[in-house]
């Protein structure tokens, strides 16, 4: 299992990005997550203890033995069968009381459900979610990127033919046409500049990773770049959409991950309809999504507009 770090408590890769969106939906903290003996390193860089630390300091009764408890993802009776390993989205999650209610209600906003396994009032601070949380890959993907394949070499066999099972046909990947379009939109920038929006050094396209002071691009450089991040959007569809997609109606939603990300397609209801196989409904769904900071924003309207004709077959 590898781990990230949220508030200086490490946490399951997989978990990490949707507890990181209902930080940001709730503004809480977290002072607890997972905590075995493999992250002990990073806990005591800021300042935290293992469980078993918690369970040879604190006086009895106050913390599980190291052989137990969501923390370390083992089941302790309540939360799975008592010693089994846990999967990654049963991780114990300590906050703070007041923040309880909010967090519990925004997961249920994307689908997700919290609850409080304890009955003790000394507990009520710590959750758990109930199931896997639904999209939890389209997340992880927009967060860390699409996993990549190894190669391996494979020695050819004799078998015999199967019948496929039908599959749903999406474009390999964002056209240098969806790029371009994409690109109209996010605006060129040949030197790297301190963006003062997202605190980070930028560069061509919008592009951020690595990116330090005095470099320079040029346009042709910065496409293949902006292709290259965009494949993170591109798996993102791949991932969400269960019907077919001509390479516009791709790129047109490419384009809507690279602008607002994964996340936001994962919760939609142009996803839902489009989903069901609705895809004059879903075109209309694009018009939605305008506003920043509660406010409508002229860019936003014409970059929504523009996918949409795309969307239907318009041109780039």
């Amino acid at each position: 299992m590898r781990y990230a770090v949220l508030d200086g408590c490490p946490v399951p890769r997989p978990l990490y990005p949707i507890l990181k969106k209902l930080k940001k939906e709730t503004g809480c903290t977290y002072n607890s997550l997972y905590r075995g003996d493999d992250v002990a390193g990073i806990l005591h860089r800021y300042g935290k203890h293992t469980q078993r630390e918690l369970y040879e300091t604190l006086p009895p009764g106050m913390a599980n033995p190291p052989d137990r408890g969501t923390h370390i993802l083992r089941g302790d009776g309540v939360v799975g069968k008592l010693f089994a390993k846990l999967k990654f989205w049963q991780c114990g999650i300590d906050l703070d009381d007041a923040y309880v209610d909010d967090v519990i209600a925004a997961a249920a906003e994307h689908g997700w459900e919290l609850y409080r396994p304890y009955s003790s009032g000394s507990e009520y601070h710590h959750l758990n979610f109930a199931s896997k949380p639904r999209r939890w890959k389209a997340f992880f993907h927009h967060v860390f990127g699409p996993k990549k394949k190894p190669h391996a070499v494979h020695k050819p066999r004799r078998r015999k033919p199967k019948a496929k099972a039908p599959v749903h046909v999406h474009p390999s990947a964002l056209s240098n046409q969806g790029a371009k379009f994409i690109a109209g939109f996010e605006g060129f920038r040949a030197d790297a500049y301190w963006d003062q929006w997202g605190s980070v050094w930028t560069i061509g396209f919008g592009h951020t990773g690595g990116v330090r002071p005095g470099e320079k691009v040029t346009k042709e450089q910065a496409l293949k770049v902006l292709r290259e991040d965009a494949a993170t959007a591109g798996q993102a569809v791949k991932d969400l959409v269960d019907v077919e997609l001509s390479q516009k109606q791709f790129d047109a939603l490419v384009s809507f991950c690279f602008n607002l990300g994964g996340g936001a397609l994962a919760e939609s209801t142009l996803l839902k309809k489009l989903n069901r196989g609705d895809y004059k409904g879903a075109q209309h769904q694009f018009g939605r999504w305008v506003h920043a900071g509660g406010q409508v924003l002229p860019g936003l309207v014409k970059r929504r507009a523009a996918e949409a004709r795309l969307f239907g077959g318009g041109s780039y």
